[in-house]
């Protein structure tokens, strides 16, 4: 049986880019050339393939596995990515950049199907059994309670991937790097559950569903609190907030500042 694990070796390339008329080294690049290996680890295949990929030392593919839901959380597609990822994560000599590409919600909706059922209420029809992700325009007549089934099915995946996420910070802290791992949760677009008539990757419009998207930092030099920060944070803060926690010196692209220095913060308890 062939390895999920498939490793591909890239060397790094010079990679540039262009804004407002000035250039940019790419955040890859700018890692690489101050001694710190950004490594990639992904289980989407055109994302391990894609161009901009070489500009990682590593790009490791993990195997997806057949649509379908699992029978318990640690048996699906994320949780055997965020394994590898975490292997990879023990292997590695500090300092160093994992960046862990999930399909996730663009993937089969693996969770067991328990999650999504317990999200029902009594008078609720089941939800659907389905593992592939909804993508469809809702028209004049559609069923409500259809709707209403995929989005327990999408609370149901959210819970999974809660629960995923909380073992990978308990495996760094079991592994003693806790206390010099930045984590970051990103995500490169929302996911529409009927608003403007749009349910999942079908709608294209640019409303605030698809365009505001979920940035959580666990920062291990403030783990005594959590954080809000009350400015608007942009995708081109994450480049800054990364150069900031590495000590490179600042390339800011423009607009762009580390998360932290972004605005007002506000204080809402302890973690």
């Amino acid at each position: 049986e062939p390895s999920a694990r498939q490793p591909t070796m890239a060397p790094v390339e010079a990679q540039t880019v262009v804004e407002h008329g000035m250039d940019h080294p790419s955040l890859l690049r700018l890692l690489a050339q101050s001694g710190i290996r950004p490594v990639v680890v992904t289980d989407s295949e055109e994302v391990a393939k894609h161009p901009l990929a070489s500009g990682f030392c590593e790009a490791l593919f993990h195997g997806a596995k057949a649509p379908a839901t699992a029978a318990a959380v640690d048996e699906t597609r994320t949780a055997e990515l965020f394994a590898a990822a975490l292997q990879r994560v023990q292997e590695l000599t500090s300092p160093f950049l994992v960046w862990v590409h999930a399909a996730a919600m663009n993937a089969a909706w693996d969770a067991p199907y328990a999650y999504r059922a317990s999200l029902a209420d009594e008078e609720d029809p089941p939800p659907p059994d389905s593992s592939q992700p909804p993508a469809w325009k809702l028209g004049e007549t559609y069923d409500p309670d259809e709707l209403l089934g995929w989005i327990q099915a999408y609370a149901g995946e959210v819970i999974a991937v809660d629960e995923l996420i909380g073992a990978l910070l308990d495996a760094l802290d079991e592994a003693g790097l806790a206390e010099e791992t930045l984590v970051v949760l990103a995500s490169p677009r929302g996911y529409p559950l009927g608003e403007h008539g749009f349910v999942g990757a079908e709608g294209d419009q640019l409303h605030t569903e698809l365009l505001e998207t979920p940035l959580l930092i666990r920062d291990p030099r403030q783990r005594d609190c959590s954080l809000r920060i009350l400015n608007l944070v942009q995708p081109a803060d994450l480049y800054a907030t990364l150069l900031d926690w590495f000590q490179l010196p600042s390339r800011l692209q423009p607009g762009a500042s580390p998360v932290a220095a972004t605005g007002p913060i506000a204080t809402t308890g302890p973690v």
